[in-house]
């Protein structure tokens, strides 16, 4: 089912006029002007940029000839966008008013003759977001970073680092100025998989033998994947000690931090 993406939330659809003539060598069947036009294409737009989506025809001239564009969204309600032109434009794109389908549909004399459809991915850098794996944790959140109130005991308590991106992207847990010094690398997710690496500096530390790591994803229409860093707390040193969580892909950076604090409860 199809529809229109919301206006308001600037985005914008461009109607493009055809005001070429009719040439002798087309057919009212429409046969020789499709191209590959029958063939689904995924393409990935670009966030905050002017993205263009043109239908395959080998020819858009004469006025028998009508392209029409819809766009699908979840509401499932069949709305006919009324575009006129082999391309669609969009400004401003972003996950909100990019449809997940746009689709362009071709009519000669008024006959559908052919469509194409179009799967989009919307491009764009990383969204960080940290969170306590379990429940009932006590948490206070600021402008810079998390604070997490974990109690003493043997146990380790899973911090997530949970990442958006439609492009995949690097993922690394590091301590800044470990210890008043220089930043520490604790381990990372690669682009690719969900297997996370320690790195030798920090498996050579103090601290390693009470940190884990593991990778996943997420299945939702985010592209979301996490590194979970398990933490065991217990004497004064491992409290009130600051985490960074950063990721990186090729349109950009995002990072967060976590404060280790203690729970008297």
């Amino acid at each position: 089912m199809w529809r229109t993406f919301s206006i308001v939330c600037v985005c914008y659809l461009v109607r493009v006029s055809l005001n070429q003539t009719t040439t002798k060598s087309q057919d009212e069947s429409g046969q020789d002007i499709c191209g590959g036009t029958r063939q689904a294409r995924t393409v990935g737009l670009k966030k905050g940029e002017t993205e263009s989506l043109q239908c395959n025809l080998t020819r858009t001239a004469g006025p028998n000839i009508t392209i029409k564009w819809y766009a699908e969204n979840q509401n499932k309600v069949n709305i006919d966008l009324h575009v006129s032109g082999d391309t669609l434009t969009i400004r401003n794109v972003s996950k909100t008013c990019v449809a997940a389908l746009y689709r362009c549909e071709v009519f000669v004399s008024g006959s559908s003759v052919c469509n194409q459809t179009f799967n989009t991915i919307v491009l764009s850098p990383p969204a960080v977001y940290i969170y306590p794996e379990e429940e009932n944790i006590k948490i206070e959140l600021h402008d810079d970073l998390l604070e997490i109130f974990l109690r003493r005991g043997g146990k380790k308590w899973e911090i997530v680092c949970s990442v958006d991106a439609d492009s995949p992207s690097n993922i690394t847990w590091y301590e800044p100025l470990r210890h008043g010094m220089k930043d520490m690398v604790i381990g990372y997710l690669g682009e690719k998989g969900n297997t996370a690496t320690m790195t030798d500096e920090f498996l050579k530390s103090g601290d390693s033998y009470r940190t884990v790591l593991h990778g996943r994803t997420v299945s939702n229409n985010l592209s979301t994947r996490e590194l979970v860093m398990g933490i065991q707390v217990g004497d004064d040193k491992t409290y009130n000690r600051t985490y960074t969580c950063s990721a990186t892909n090729k349109y950009g950076t995002d990072s967060w931090s976590v404060k280790i604090m203690r729970d008297y409860s």
